[in-house]
């Protein structure tokens, strides 16, 4: 089994990161047409660079520390890196 791990970004990145996906999902919940439109393509790259950065068993620790089934998981608006 491997540790969950963040490869690539300084603890500084990551917390940019994370801040970055928080702002995002507040403009996507709450924004204007023009705001979740403008979320929606922020948010491809992060993604990327989320995926890049972290291993499948860091997505699944996040998974369980926040409580999250799979089955919550499963609308069709959740990030694709979340998705199982």
């Amino acid at each position: 089994m491997n540790k969950p791990m963040i490869s690539n970004l300084n603890q500084l990145d990551a917390a940019v990161l994370i801040e970055k996906f928080i702002v995002l999902n507040g403009m996507l919940l709450h924004g204007t047409k023009e705001e979740k439109a403008q979320a929606k393509a922020m948010l491809e790259p992060l993604q990327k660079q989320a995926l890049e950065a972290i291993n499948s068993e860091a997505i699944k620790q996040a998974k369980f520390e926040m409580n999250v089934s799979d089955k919550d998981l499963s609308f069709s608006n959740v990030v694709t890196l979340f998705k199982p």
